[in-house]
């Protein structure tokens, strides 16, 4: 069996349900005019959006939300280390963030310096890959005198999060890769300066004092013992006996050698004037120490106020390190490099 319907049922049915020609040119230009208001809304919302951002400046450490790990790795060691260009370690390429990306990354390095988006601001941002890092250590370290702190990546165990921190601070006195020195016939001295109180100064004085004694006695001891030893040749050969058959062990030397003990610095006391009838002893104030990390080379010299800059031309070191709580010796250098 089947269901019969009429001709004049079907015509109705499709008046019914089926839309004309002329509600389907309507519904097509409805459409159209709606998609054409809603771009015209959204383009000011657009360029207010974009005008805000231009007028916004890149976000400082203080400003951007710690919710990144990596921000939050970057504001820690720049604390830490605030004299050291950070280089950070982000999957296989070196990171610099903040200034740094501008004053080292794109001054400096040339490299191209961009604006990172996190949650509620830009960073400043720029990076290089790791395995150029020795080149990048070359221009900050040995050719600019900077000093570099590397932040290396580690991955958990059995996850996939990665902790970071510093492993290594790079300075121009502890260089020693020979791929970023360019001349290694050059020492690459790192010089340490102290400036000696009352105590040590006069130890010191006191010391060279007494080798000075002690040399002057073991000089005069060889001649009385060269003198005794040349009596007793003479009387062996006087006496008729062979020259050949004398022993010098068998002459009797007196022991008469009385060298003073060696000053303690514990006997100097604090109050005994600098240098005392010694102009030049007044004067030498400074202890010099330097070592090249590479051969191992350790000097130290006596040094004091008006031969300080000959010695650091001497020796020329490519660090100098210094006591903050010796502002003498900060003051000297400051007046030879303003």
């Amino acid at each position: 069996s089947y269901l019969y319907m009429s001709p004049s049922f079907l015509a109705k049915s499709r008046a019914l349900y089926l839309p004309t020609a002329a509600q389907y040119r309507q519904l097509h230009m409805f459409r159209n005019t709606k998609k054409t208001a809603n771009v015209e809304e959204a383009k000011p919302d657009a360029e207010a959006e974009q005008q805000q951002q231009q007028q916004q400046p890149p976000s400082s450490p203080s400003t951007v939300s710690s919710t990144s790990a990596v921000l939050t790795t970057v504001r820690e060691c720049r604390q830490k280390y605030p004299n050291c260009v950070l280089l950070v370690r982000v999957g296989d390429f070196y990171e610099l963030y903040f200034e740094q990306a501008d004053d080292v990354g794109g001054d400096i390095l040339g490299l191209q310096v961009v604006d990172k988006k996190f949650r509620n601001g830009t960073v400043r941002f720029t990076g290089f890959p790791a395995r150029a890092l020795l080149r990048y250590i070359e221009l900050l370290v040995y050719r600019h005198g900077l000093s570099v702190a590397l932040c290396e990546q580690f991955q958990e165990p059995m996850r996939r999060t990665f902790t970071r921190k510093v492993t290594r601070v790079i300075t121009p006195g502890t260089l020693i890769d020979d791929q970023c020195i360019a001349d290694t016939r050059v020492h690459n001295y790192i010089l340490s300066i102290a400036r000696l109180d009352k105590r040590q100064t006069n130890y010191r004085r006191r010391l060279d004092d007494w080798q000075r004694e002690k040399s002057m006695l073991l000089d005069a001891y060889r001649m009385d013992v060269a003198r005794t030893i040349a009596d007793a040749r003479r009387e062996w050969e006087a006496s008729g006996n062979a020259l050949s058959e004398f022993n010098n062990a068998d002459v009797h030397i007196p022991m008469v050698l009385n060298v003073p003990p060696m000053p303690l610095i514990s006997e100097i006391p604090d109050t005994e004037p600098v240098g005392a009838g010694n102009s030049a002893d007044a004067d030498t104030e400074l202890s010099l120490a330097w070592l090249d990390l590479a051969t191992g080379d350790f000097m130290t010299c006596p040094s004091s106020r008006s031969m300080l800059g000959t010695d650091i031309a001497r020796i020329r070191p490519k660090e100098i390190l210094v006591d903050s709580s010796s502002t003498t010796v900060q003051s000297l250098l400051a007046t030879m490099y303003p």
